[in-house]
């Protein structure tokens, strides 16, 4: 497994870590504040690492993570409509609905466990 494959990993299960901290109602409302920003810091993370993964798997070099979704949809090995799913989380992320856009991370998630689980994917 990738270093890149287990950092995105990370930030998946970190997210899943603060959205529980951030939805229980018994939390004190500073440390549900915390949470939710430690979450909605992760996200952008999140989709750096599908990045870096689709040009691992492309066996590309990543230059710039500027740029690298909207290079890695046109990939061979990619996520179908991977800018615009993109792009909705990052309006999501944008408008502070942390909770969407963790739900959509998690469908390209998936998606990108389908590809690397396929022959041709590893």
């Amino acid at each position: 497994m990738s270093s890149w494959w287990r950092d995105f990993r990370a930030e998946v299960k970190a997210c899943d870590a603060a959205r529980s901290a951030f939805a229980t109602p018994d939390r004190p409302a500073l440390q549900s504040a915390r949470a939710g920003r430690d979450r909605a810091r992760r996200l952008p993370r999140a989709l750096a690492c599908i990045g870096q993964v689709l040009f691992a798997l492309n066996e590309r070099y990543l230059i710039n993570e500027k740029d690298a979704l909207r290079e890695a949809a046109g990939f061979p090995l990619t996520i179908a409509d991977l800018t615009g799913r993109a792009a909705d989380v990052w309006r999501h992320i944008g408008n502070g609905e942390c909770t969407p856009a963790h739900s959509l991370l998690r469908t390209l998630d998936e998606d990108l466990r389908a590809i690397t689980d396929r022959p041709g994917g590893n």
